[in-house]
This record gives C-alpha cells, sequence and structure tokens, in this order.
C-alpha cells in the first residue's frame, strides 16, 4: 500500500538535493520530487485532501519529522502544519523548500497521444529484467512499445517481454519509463494502472501513471532502446524443448547459486542446466540438485548450459508449470543463442553465462602454481626452509599444512541447508521472490 510515509522516504535521501527535500501540498493531493540529480526526473504523489490549504504548500522534511515527534495527526493549511487542537510547527520563510513548488510539473499542453490500461502484475514480471546501475542510462527503465503492443524490460545480459501488455497505438512510437517510478508504483494495492502519455514539441514523452492510492509522473529517458524482437528467437528455432516445474527449478537455482558464490568467493552465482540429466550443478562443480524435466523434444541436441543464477531464478520465478523452455542450438563455440521460456503472452530471455573456469577463484585456490617465489622455488628460500629436516614438524610436512581454500566440511553443511530449505520450501505454494502475487499459469501459445 502507498501512503504519505511512502512519499517520506522519497523526499529523505541526501542524494535529493536541499530545495526538493520537501512534500509539496496543493490541497487535493500530496506531491514529492524524485530522482530530481538525475537526466529523467519522476514526481510521486498520494491523495492527500487538505481543505485549508488554497496554495501549493512545500513542507520541508525537517519540519514533517519535527512535527511527527510532538502529534500524531498532521493537518495541512496555508501557513503550515497543524494537529487540529492547538500544536503548530513552524519553519523559516528563506528555507531552501521555499521556492519547491515551483518544481513542480505542470499538465501538458494538448491531447495525449496513447491511454491505456496496464496490469501491474505484468508490468512487475517485465520491471525485474530492467537496469538498475547501468551507464545506458536508456536501459535504466520500461518500454511502453505501442508500434509493437508490448512492454519490455532489459539489463543487455536478459530480457523480459510481454506482448499485449500495451495496445498498438498508430503514431504513440515508444515510450521509456524510468525503472524506479515503475517499481514504487507497483506497491500500490490495484490491481492496474491507468496510463496516460503526451508528447511535447521536442518529440520527448511525458507519462502519468496513476492507481486509486497514487501517481507516477515522468519524463520518458532519452536514447534509442535496443531492436528487443531480435532478441528474442521464436520458439521453433530453439534447440531442445523441455518442460519443468518452476518453483522447483526457482528452489534449486537459489540452492545452487548460493553454494557457487560461497566456493568462488564472486558476487554472482553461476550454475549449469543440465536437462538431459535434470540436474543444477554449481558453477561447474559436482554438487548438484536434482529436478523433474520433461521433454518437449529429443534432448539429443541438450547439453549443460551457463547462466547467471538470479537471472535464470526470476524468469522461473514470473512462470507457471504450462510454461515451455528451450535451450540454444550448439554452435562452434558454445551455445548458439539465449535460453528461452515462454508462458503465454510473456517471454524470458537468459544469454549464457561463460563456464566458470578456475580463474574464477582467488589466487590462493585457482592457481597454486603461482604461488610466491619463495615456495615454487625452494632452492631459494631461506635456510629455515631449505633445511626440512630442521624445520618444525607442521613445515616438514607441507602436504599436512592447513590448505587456503574452504573447508570441505563447511561447503558440504552449507549445501544440506540450502537444499534443505529448497526440499522444504517446495512443499508449499511459493510466492515469486520479487513478485506480487504467486504466479499463475497461462494458456500456452501453439
Amino acid at each position: 500500500m502507498i501512503n504519505l510515509k511512502s512519499l517520506e522516504k522519497l523526499a529523505r535521501p541526501s542524494n535529493v538535493p536541499a530545495a526538493a527535500r520537501c512534500i509539496v501540498f496543493d490541497g487535493q493531493t500530496a506531491v514529492a520530487v524524485a530522482n530530481a540529480l538525475e537526466t529523467a526526473p519522476w514526481w510521486a504523489g498520494v491523495p492527500y485532501a487538505q481543505a485549508g490549504v488554497s496554495r501549493p504548500v512545500a513542507v520541508p522534511m525537517e519540519a514533517m519529522k519535527s512535527h511527527q515527534l510532538r502529534s500524531r495527526h498532521l493537518l495541512v493549511d496555508d501557513a503550515g502544519l497543524h494537529n487540529g487542537a492547538g500544536l503548530r510547527t513552524e519553519w523559516a520563510a528563506d528555507h531552501a523548500c521555499a521556492g519547491a513548488a515551483a518544481l513542480l510539473p505542470g499538465m501538458p499542453a494538448g491531447e495525449p497521444v496513447a491511454q491505456c490500461e496496464i496490469d501491474l502484475d505484468v508490468l512487475d514480471r517485465v520491471a525485474i529484467a530492467a537496469a538498475v546501475q547501468d551507464i545506458r542510462y536508456y536501459l535504466k527503465g520500461v518500454l511502453l512499445d505501442f508500434d509493437a503492443g508490448a512492454l519490455v524490460g532489459t539489463d543487455g545480459a536478459r530480457l523480459h517481454c510481454h506482448r499485449g501488455g500495451v495496445p498498438v497505438v498508430e503514431g504513440a512510437g515508444q515510450v521509456t519509463v524510468p525503472v524506479d517510478a515503475v517499481k514504487w508504483l507497483l506497491h500500490s494495492v490495484d490491481e492496474v494502472a491507468q496510463v496516460t502519455v503526451w508528447r511535447m514539441a521536442n518529440g520527448r514523452a511525458q507519462v502519468l501513471l496513476r492507481t486509486s492510492d497514487a501517481f507516477v509522473f515522468a519524463h520518458g529517458l532519452e536514447g534509442r532502446y535496443p531492436e528487443w524482437q531480435r532478441v528474442v528467437p521464436a520458439l521453433g528455432t530453439c534447440g531442445a524443448r523441455f518442460r519443468v516445474d518452476p518453483s522447483a527449478l526457482a528452489g534449486a537455482v537459489e540452492s545452487m547459486g548460493k553454494l557457487h558464490r560461497l566456493e568462488s568467493g564472486g558476487k554472482r552465482g553461476v550454475v549449469s542446466l543440465d536437462v538431459v540429466a535434470g540436474r543444477v550443478h554449481a558453477g561447474g562443480g559436482d554438487s548438484f540438485h536434482a529436478v523433474d524435466v520433461t521433454a518437449d523434444t529429443g534432448h539429443g541436441e541438450a547439453f549443460p548450459l551457463y547462466v547467471t543464477a538470479d537471472y535464470l531464478q526470476d524468469a522461473a520465478d514470473c512462470v507457471g508449470v504450462g510454461a515451455r523452455w528451450a535451450m540454444p542450438k550448439p554452435g562452434k563455440v558454445g551455445p548458439a543463442g539465449p535460453l528461452l521460456v515462454v508462458d503465454g503472452s510473456f517471454a524470458a530471455v537468459v544469454m549464457p553465462h561463460r563456464q566458470p573456469q578456475e580463474a574464477d577463484k582467488p589466487a590462493a585456490q585457482a592457481a597454486p602454481e603461482e604461488a610466491p617465489a619463495a615456495q615454487a622455488a625452494p632452492e631459494e628460500a631461506p635456510a629455515a626452509q631449505a633445511a626440512p629436516e630442521e624445520a618444525p614438524a607442521a613445515q616438514a610436512a607441507p602436504e599436512e599444512a592447513p590448505q587456503p581454500e574452504p573447508c570441505p566440511a563447511a561447503v558440504d553443511a552449507v549445501a544440506a541447508q540450502l537444499v534443505a530449505r529448497t526440499v522444504a520450501g517446495a512443499v508449499s505454494p511459493k510466492k515469486a521472490r520479487r513478485g506480487r502475487a504467486s504466479r499463475k499459469a497461462e494458456p500456452v501459445e501453439a
């Protein structure tokens, strides 16, 4: 649910300039400026009727916090804050937020080029794949493609799209809405959002997304969005096709991905999907979690596919039990395409990851041959090391010395805990890791 507290979280961060670190009340709504330091700022608001406000009043967050410490009741009028029982909170007239009302966007001139409804669950499944921290700023948003009638999100290594997410509207073109604004609105209690799009004289888009408890107004991101239709292959052009319980697959990928991060010390876990054996391996190692795979086509074309664990888990969390999965065909050097999953109008594409090598491990584990010269060339070592017969027993028997790699027993124990947790979680229905609700199966297109 979105309320005034949700706005306060947007206006408090230190990356918000002092002039925008406030909430503006206009009598009907409360509005905060978000992402003010970015090239595409956006505004968020909630309904907040206040009969005593006849003009926009910018209330600094310091005043809001001070008032809330003294009273749970917050009323606004042209003079400031009060609780309706004599308690008032004031602030300096020359406060940095004095001109914040001018930061509010006015209603765009002219007629909108597109108006439609968007299912928030569909929007959620697409927004998961959008980039968050990327120098390619045009990827940090959700594409509303009115030319193709689709919603798209991608970070360059994966792509989620939903055909039919928006209607085909002639002349509306493509609009990329900042993903932060989309994710903020996804906390709404509503199932759908009303979308209105305008075009300014310079061609840039302005978008209003509204629900019953909140709204977001944003400028469309500039830059050309990738040609996403070229990335999504047709199901019939892929390699081996199969079906799998997405909840079981997501649990297996989660546990094996965590295990690979533990073993490699990396930031992201990598898993190997082997549909022939029905296994999900942790990286390129021997540890695996079994999954029940049903073949749609010959598995003779299948081969172990390495993918980023988080990306595969997100794709599994976004589809139902009727989804169709397709492996890429083998190429001359590795896979000749991405992993594809199709569930009705929704499709997810996950690009393959390079096979984890020994170089992915810390140098002390992965490359003992690159050990310091004093160890690799004992003839140059100090006399105490060159004469092992005089050295302490722990040095004279290097094979008994403690190894710098993780304790195998500890790794096995953690792996057992992850697998047990996955099995226990698969007993009952599981909600999506980042989704709004449990994913329901959709009719699968032929």
